[in-house]
This record gives C-alpha cells, sequence and structure tokens, in this order.
C-alpha cells in the first residue's frame, strides 16, 4: 500500500532554446538497473538482468520509453530477452501519458488511471487515483492525493478514499543535497511524486493513517553532492536499500557558451544561420529529428539548409572545438 501510496511517475524534462546538453551528474545506473541515453541526456531504455525460472534462468529486461512528436513523455513499453537473444516476452505497452500545453494530465496503465492532475505553477498539487474493474472504473475505490509544499520540497502528502477513508497523511523532512529525480524522466521508472517534485533528498517522514509508517533514511553522497546509496527503515521492520551511480558531465561552461550562440530564424523556412560569438570554430553542424535520428550534417558551416525537410520540431548540434551546444527550432516550410 505504501508503494501505491507514493509511486506517482512522471515526466520529462522540456529542452528548451539554447540548452546545453547534460548537467553535472547523469544517473547512470540505480542497483542493477542500467540507463540508455540518447544524445541529449534523455533516458530511452532501462534494462537488468532478472531469473525467469519459467523461460531457463536467467534473461534481460528492458523498458523502452517513448517520446511524442512534442517531445512529450508518451508510453513505456517492456520486453524481455533470453541468455540466447530470443524474445520471450513481446513488447507492451505498461503506461501510457497524456499532457495539455505540456503539462501531464494522464497517465494510464493496467490497474489504474492517475487522472485529474491539477497544477499550481510548475508543482503539482493534487490529483485523483482510479481502479480498473473489469475494464472499466471502479468508482468505490477512487483515490485522491493532494500536495503541499514548503520552499522547493513536498512538504505534506494526504492520500486518502474520496469516502474519507484515510490512508496516510505524511510530512518530510529533506537534506540540502541533490535529488537525482528532481524533474527527471527517470520518475517515470524508479521514484515517486515525492522524488520528481523535490530538489532535495527527503530524509525523515511521519504522519497518520493507517498506512503511514515513520521512516528515516541514511544516504551516502559523493563528491559531487549526489546519493550512492540510500538505506529506508520503515519503522515496521521493513527497510530498503538503492544504490545509484553517475557518469560526470561538466556542463558549467557549456550554459555560457550557449549565450553567445544565436541560431535562427526560428521558424526557420529555408535556411537556419548561425552567429558564433565564441572564440572557439565550429566543427560540425547537425539536424537531428526527435528520434535521434540525423537528418543532415555539415562541416565547418554558419548556414545550413533546411530545404526538403518535414516541417516538425528538430535539433540542431553544434560541436565546438571543446564543447557541445543543442538547441530546438521549428523548421516551417513556406
Amino acid at each position: 500500500m505504501m508503494k501505491i501510496a507514493i509511486v506517482f511517475t512522471l515526466i520529462l524534462l522540456i529542452l528548451q532554446n539554447q540548452k546545453s546538453i547534460g548537467q553535472d551528474c547523469l544517473l547512470d545506473s540505480i542497483g542493477n538497473k542500467k540507463i540508455v541515453y540518447n544524445e541529449f541526456n534523455k533516458p530511452i531504455l532501462i534494462q537488468y538482468k532478472d531469473n525467469f525460472y519459467e523461460h531457463g534462468g536467467q534473461v534481460t529486461v528492458y523498458s523502452q520509453i517513448n517520446y511524442s512528436i512534442d517531445n512529450n513523455l508518451s508510453s513505456i513499453s517492456n520486453y524481455v530477452v533470453d541468455l540466447s537473444g530470443d524474445t520471450i516476452i513481446k513488447p507492451s505497452i505498461t503506461q501510457r501519458f497524456e499532457f495539455v500545453n505540456n503539462k501531464l494530465s494522464k497517465i494510464i496503465d493496467t490497474y489504474a488511471n492517475s487522472d485529474d492532475i491539477v497544477w499550481e505553477n510548475d508543482k503539482i498539487i493534487e490529483y485523483k487515483y482510479y481502479y480498473w474493474a473489469n475494464n472499466v472504473i471502479d468508482s468505490s475505490q477512487t483515490r485522491i492525493l493532494k500536495y503541499k509544499y514548503a520552499n522547493d520540497n513536498v512538504d505534506n502528502m494526504l492520500y486518502k478514499e474520496l469516502t474519507g477513508y484515510l490512508f496516510m497523511d505524511l510530512y518530510f523532512s529533506y537534506d540540502s543535497f541533490i535529488n537525482p529525480y528532481y524533474k527527471s524522466d527517470l520518475a517515470i521508472i524508479e521514484g515517486s511524486l515525492t522524488e520528481y517534485s523535490c530538489k532535495n533528498n527527503w530524509l525523515k517522514s511521519d504522519g497518520t493513517g493507517d498506512f503511514a509508517v515513520k521512516a528515516n533514511r541514511i544516504i551516502s553522497y559523493n563528491k559531487y553532492n549526489y546519493p550512492t546509496k540510500i538505506i529506508s527503515d520503515y519503522g515496521n521492520g521493513n527497510k530498503s536499500t538503492q544504490t545509484f551511480s553517475y557518469r560526470i558531465i561538466n556542463s558549467i561552461v557549456n550554459k555560457s557558451y550557449s549565450d553567445k550562440i544565436s541560431i535562427y530564424p526560428n521558424p526557420a523556412c529555408d535556411y537556419i544561420n548561425i552567429a558564433n560569438k565564441t572564440n572557439e570554430r565550429i566543427n560540425s553542424v547537425s539536424i537531428i529529428d526527435l528520434h535521434g535520428r540525423i537528418i543532415r550534417q555539415f562541416l565547418n558551416s554558419d548556414k545550413i539548409s533546411v530545404d526538403g525537410i518535414e516541417n516538425g520540431i528538430y535539433f540542431i548540434k553544434l560541436i565546438l572545438e571543446k564543447q557541445t551546444i543543442v538547441s530546438k527550432v521549428m523548421i516551417k516550410s513556406s
């Protein structure tokens, strides 16, 4: 029940114009789950080993993360491959996501719908959890979650049935370090709404309700203040341990470089111009679609043709002598 209460899988960061690739630490694995990224550091696949004895032992489980043409999270597909490389469980969509004005509006999975999501500025403050029963919503089990914030973290989570039955009324306290799930696509696989919504790592939770527990966490950090191990004690005899590893990305210089690169016009009809005010030469320019495919590539050019490219949203990837910068553009033929 605790898992049902706090697992609310969520969304992606929208790449904005002139945004450089990466962050200081990119989450590379969670326990035995290995994360695969596209060239914009967006997770597209998570894989891990498991034992399926009915299929002869160890298998590899894959979760493929799919995005819409608007670069919003679209769905998650799972499949399983055995040691011989044969797909023993075919790909199937386990979750679907809907967005309105680039804000999450619904999560649909096999067991329930997370719907009626209420946003206040950039924070989710309420949603309802509708259970499925025989392919229809069982209104007798409809549950609601409400959130209150203190600074940049969830302060209170209220979880109850619409009948008034209280599951949990939790309060959280936090450290001052970096939560690797914050506003991350990875929350759709491993994190919870609390982790998605909070810049820091929660250390304690306390509250009332039939399923409320007093939880405490001990967290180990690397030199960048990202967690490497989280040990959670739920005070009822249950404990869990999570481990994390990272790829270190030096993006501090990139952020300043993005202010010295101008890409125009946007939308573009025939050509895209690149104004470079850095001291570095642009070695290559690539036009890349939302699936990560290179549509066109140019060497040492400050004016590139988009003639013949279908209308839509694309990324312009600039490789300089020391830096890489990615910008989002719209191509709209005249």
